[in-house]
């Protein structure tokens, strides 16, 4: 087969999606779609974008997997992804593929109902220009295009470092309405570091941005909504050297939270720190571990990693996230993992970092002992009722205590995964009031509902179904959190679990 140089980009992207979309119909694309709105959308969101790191709409980085990569991975499991081969048969995976290889090519016009194979209708995609390699400075009053709006900006060089003369420049041309990005267009950088886009794109609050990758870390730069005042937009990126040594971070402070429920201690800790440097710092990360998180003995099952709220932005990295270096300004990773416990528990987990603060929160009722940290008395935060031990520059080494006791009544703390984050916002203050989105409205969600109905065994299968997917999809979360911690027995979760499904596949 013979390469087609002298197509068009958008003629290429056309082909890819026409061959796409005879491998498939609309009816499976549906089906596909209905099953990942239940089983998948409460970790990649409804879109696929939820988590920027794997964009299942990203054209870019599904056009790399073939449908085969994909029916695997949803079979097998990949990272902190589990399998489905036990929770969906082969048709059903099949027809999740072909869901999310439809989803950055728009294969299927969403009003469409025929059963026939849908001619490809996709958004115009990115173009790699020779424009780069022969710009000098650019004047941007020589730039303004009437009917056009023109993007320049420059790479900006942190400490004056060498930049390599093949790097690429990205242009995005986002609406926030849709959650669609309408346009890219890639281009190489100048040798003075400029970079020049034009695009007859241009509505009220559609925003643009730039990006560049560089010694393995994506960087950005600023958001520009257009607000119609002018059709230049000059938008720099900032870029760094980059580094894997973690050890250059200063880690303001360290918070444990306990929680105690049917034999499980859940242990929710969070990491506040900061990057003082002139490098960016790469932390690789499989999505449940980072170089300073090290997990105690006994953990049941993978640990599980969040941003904390108004954490300053991570950026997407080669194997993980990278921290740009911004002086005292805080990044915040929690991290939750699971230990069996029976009436008494020796923790030992090493911290492999001084620490300016160190701060044990456990249940009232519970008896702590331990000689690293100092008894700071009992608090009641949000209703709840905590035992408090700290310690002031904890040095790294091995954190102990042990904790015992099954006193009636103590622990009765939410089930919620991020209840406890509570703690950290009246203690950081106003910089860290509100939790990352989507995690703070599926726990509002979960604890609204768990407030309001009877327990899950008394909920008659004939209980009126909810008015909207989103809580019809939080009743399903809400009952894998309730067999996790061993409120209910499998029998009926899985019996109520079928009945919320059946209701959501109805909805849709």
């Amino acid at each position: 087969m013979p390469a087609f140089f002298d197509l068009p980009s958008q003629d290429l992207w056309n082909i890819l999606a026409y061959v796409y979309s005879i491998s498939t119909t609309a009816d499976e694309i549906q089906i596909g779609q209905d099953i990942f709105a239940i089983e998948c959308a409460q970790c990649h969101g409804y879109d696929g974008r939820a988590n920027p790191l794997t964009d299942l709409a990203d054209w870019k980085l599904m056009s790399q997997a073939s449908g085969n990569g994909i029916f695997r991975t949803i079979s097998e499991g990949k990272g902190t992804m589990p399998s489905f081969s036990d929770v969906l048969d082969e048709n059903e995976r099949w027809a999740v593929t072909a869901y999310l290889r439809s989803l950055g090519l728009n294969l299927v016009d969403p009003d469409t109902e025929t059963t026939e194979t849908a001619v490809p209708s996709i958004t115009p995609q990115p173009t790699i220009t020779e424009q780069g390699a022969t710009l000098s400075s650019i004047d941007p009053l020589e730039t303004d295009s009437p009917g056009k709006v023109t993007v320049t900006g420059s790479l900006e060089k942190a400490s004056g470092f060498p930049v390599e003369d093949d790097l690429i420049a990205t242009l995005y041309v986002y609406d926030p309405a849709s959650q669609q990005v309408l346009e890219s267009q890639s281009m190489a950088v100048a040798p003075d570091g400029s970079y020049l886009f034009t695009t007859s794109i241009f509505q009220e609050q559609v925003t643009y941005w730039v990006y560049v990758e560089y010694m393995g870390v994506t960087y950005f730069s600023d958001p520009a909504p257009f607000d119609g005042s002018s059709l230049l937009l000059d938008l720099p990126v900032r870029i760094y050297e980059s580094t894997n040594d973690w050890q250059s971070l200063h880690f303001d402070l360290v918070h444990l939270a306990v929680q105690i429920s049917s034999g499980i201690m859940q242990v929710n800790e969070l990491f506040v720190f900061s990057n003082p440097g002139e490098k960016a710092v790469i932390l690789e990360t499989d999505g449940s571990s980072l170089p300073f998180i090290i997990l105690p003995e006994g953990v049941a099952g993978a640990a599980r990693l969040a941003p904390y709220s108004n954490s300053a932005s991570f950026l997407p990295a080669d194997g993980g996230l990278a921290l740009e270096p911004l002086g005292d300004t805080q990044y915040g990773i929690v991290v939750s993992f699971d230990i069996p416990y029976e009436r008494r528990y020796e923790f030992h987990q090493e911290i492999p970092m001084p620490v300016d603060s160190l701060t044990l929160y456990t249940p009232d009722g519970y008896k702590v002992r331990t000689d690293q940290l100092n008894d700071s008395g009992i608090q009641d935060l949000n209703g709840t009722v905590y035992h408090l031990y700290e310690a002031v520059e904890f040095t790294a080494g091995d954190l102990r205590f042990t904790i015992s006791g099954t006193p009636e009544g103590a622990g009765s703390v939410s089930a919620s995964r991020q209840s406890w984050l509570i703690i950290g916002i009246i203690i950081l203050g106003a910089g860290f009031i509100g939790l990352g989105v989507f995690l703070f409205l599926r726990d509002r969600a979960m604890q609204a509902q768990e407030e309001s109905e009877p327990p899950i065994e008394d909920v008659p299968l004939e209980e009126p179904a909810p008015s909207t997917t989103d809580t019809l999809v939080d009743a399903i979360i809400a009952l894998d959190e309730q067999l996790k911690v061993g409120e209910i027995d499998s029998e009926v979760h899985t019996k109520r679990r079928e009945e919320l499904k059946e209701r959501l596949k109805r909805l849709l």
